[in-house]
């Protein structure tokens, strides 16, 4: 039987846009945080991307990670990561407990400078010093790459041979995988099959992750086309939440992640194996529903959580219950 690898990203990239520009009035305590870590444990995820070394000014809603480093309990199969953008940040998470930096770059100059507010080349060269560092404490490394089939600002399709460079390079800087993102949600079945087959001329598929955001239901349709194209490693988010808000387009924010649940769900219908407890992911699920009526936001837009949970299909109002 096939079997994946899924890279759980709710209590980073999911819970990191809560809170709208009210964040820093509606946190996320880190309690809430560490129950939701410890579901996810339950459930039996292998990857938890769990906090992020970030300007609390950009990310309020991480500027906890020393309080979350602290307070999470290893398990064993459960690599715990944490978003580490620059060395600055890097001296924050040394003192930690997770295993595994993940660092994250763009494939577009556009979005680098919007995202990070430095070039393209600059974000790189501050991801490979997190990379040696990383190397020489013998932590994990694996890296994001946004924009990866699309430009974000544009939605014209990426550059694959800047999407082949970046890639390379973090591969040879030392990252175990790079997790090509769909950054606002907006690539279709087709592209993600033609760039995969344009990236496998020259890297490993079994180094390269998909990370993938949600509009109008086309990331299961998305994970589909990977799959068949060999990648066995996925981000997703439970309850489908997350997204930046600095992806756009057509004005639009990006959509959510892709729900681990539904990811989970169509794999396991297909008999591939996630090793995932699923009634276990639901209570997990719970956890992020109640997350987002205590930061007033709209509920997750997994319609199978909903079901799940025996709530109504539609989006929720914010601070209305379901």
């Amino acid at each position: 039987m096939d079997r994946v690898h899924i890279c759980e990203m709710s209590p980073r990239d999911g819970l990191q846009s809560l809170g709208g520009p009210k964040a820093a009035t509606r946190m996320i305590p880190a309690a809430r945080k560490l129950q939701l870590i410890a579901a996810l444990q339950e459930a039996g995820l292998p990857f938890i991307e769990a906090a992020a070394y970030v300007n609390p000014k950009v990310m309020p809603q991480m500027s906890d990670a020393e309080a979350v480093a602290a307070g999470i309990r290893a398990r064993p199969g459960c690599e715990l990561a944490a978003l580490v953008p620059n060395l600055k940040h890097y001296e924050r998470f040394r003192a930690s407990r997770f295993d595994t930096a993940a660092v994250f770059v763009s494939a577009s100059e556009e979005y680098s400078q919007r995202n990070m507010g430095v070039s393209l080349d600059v974000a790189m060269g501050w991801a490979v010093e997190v990379c040696a560092a990383a190397r020489a404490d013998k932590r994990g490394l694996r890296a994001h790459l946004s924009g990866a089939f699309q430009d974000v600002i544009t939605g014209a399709p990426a550059d694959v041979a800047t999407v082949a460079r970046v890639t390379g390079a973090l591969l040879e800087a030392g990252c175990e995988c790079v997790a090509l993102a769909d950054t606002n949600g907006e690539t279709h079945p087709r592209l993600v099959r033609d760039v995969l087959r344009s990236l496998t001329r020259e890297v490993d598929i079994r180094r390269l992750a998909i990370h993938l955001h949600d509009r109008c239901g086309a990331a299961l349709a998305n994970a589909l086309a990977a799959l068949d194209e060999g990648v066995r490693i996925f981000d997703a988010a439970v309850g489908g939440i997350g997204g930046s808000s600095n992806a756009v387009s057509g004005g639009r924010p990006t959509a959510g992640n892709i729900a681990t649940e539904e990811l989970v769900d169509m794999l396991e219908r297909m008999g591939v194996s996630t090793g995932i407890d699923r009634d276990a992911l639901t209570a997990a699920g719970r956890i992020v529903w109640e997350i987002t009526r205590e930061t007033r936001d709209p509920a997750p837009p997994s319609r199978l959580l909903r079901e799940q949970l025996g709530y109504r299909l539609a989006w929720v109002e914010p601070g209305v219950a379901g």
